[in-house]
């Protein structure tokens, strides 16, 4: 089996982990963008298997997320999911080359709105929330989000029912444990699907992975999401929307590794 290293980084406030295979084998680098509450934790599954098939492999953590700078309270619950494409620039910057994007949930919409200014060699999105122009519907919460302050963790029990279906109970709560406030405006922008992306401007090949019994980026979406792009499409029976760490994380992570072999990165 392939060896590789393990390492971190702070760029310019931005917490970076790293995964890097022992030798180069002239395959594309891989960054991997978490959604709305997450951290690079959540990938630690995928850091380790894309390494062993010879990408190296980086996961960035958002301002206020996982060991990344906090911004002020009132500038935090300003925070738009455009605005996080900040941190994805500053850690493009430091690697010296435009990776792959690998986005899930909400990283999937920033990733999709740096796509549109910035020239990728591929992007993959992981049941990822969609543009304003699939018009689709929103998704609905128990209570309304108050844009005076954070958007706080849920209960476990729903927490249960939006990321963690499908995933062992005992690694969902160890994950819920590692769960963070979120910017009110990004969970609005990202629920009601209020951002907009022209397809035009993204023209590397894309990948979108749906799973069957998401809640928060139903697999209709993601399936018109594809569409949207003219991309290749991957959906998964008897999986919910945290494919990341579910038992059967490795046959997504396969499909994807797949795809990207058979594009040649």
């Amino acid at each position: 089996m392939m060896s590789y290293a393990r390492s971190e980084v702070d760029i310019d406030g931005v917490r970076v982990e790293a995964v890097l295979p022992d030798k180069n084998f002239g395959k594309t680098p891989l960054l991997f963008v978490h959604g709305g509450c997450h951290g690079s934790w959540c990938w630690r599954h995928y850091l380790d298997y894309f390494a062993t098939n010879g990408h190296a492999c980086f996961a960035l953590n958002w301002y206020n997320h996982n060991g990344s700078k906090s911004l002020p309270l009132e500038q935090f619950i300003q925070r738009s999911l455009l605005d996080v494409t900040e941190e994805l620039e500053k850690v493009a910057d430091y690697l010296g080359v435009q990776p792959i994007f690998v986005g899930h949930s909400m990283g999937g919409m920033v990733c999709q709105q740096y796509a549109q200014t910035h020239k990728l060699p591929g992007l993959v999105l992981i049941t990822s929330v969609v543009p304003k122009q699939l018009n689709v519907d929103a998704i609905p919460l128990p209570a309304p989000i108050d844009v005076n302050t954070v958007f706080g963790i849920p209960p476990f029990e729903m927490a249960q029912e939006l990321f963690f279906q499908t995933v062992d109970e005992e690694e969902a709560r160890a994950d819920y444990a590692l769960l963070c406030d979120e910017s009110p405006v990004a969970a609005l922008e990202a629920l009601e699907h209020r951002l907009s992306v022209d397809a035009t401007l993204i023209s590397c090949p894309v990948l979108v992975v749906g799973a069957e019994l998401d809640r928060l980026t139903p697999e209709p979406y993601e399936r018109a999401l594809a569409t949207y792009y003219q991309a290749d499409y991957l959906s998964f029976e008897g999986l919910g929307h945290n494919v990341l760490t579910a038992p059967r994380w490795s046959e997504v992570a396969g499909g994807i590794q797949s795809w990207l072999d058979t594009k040649g990165l």
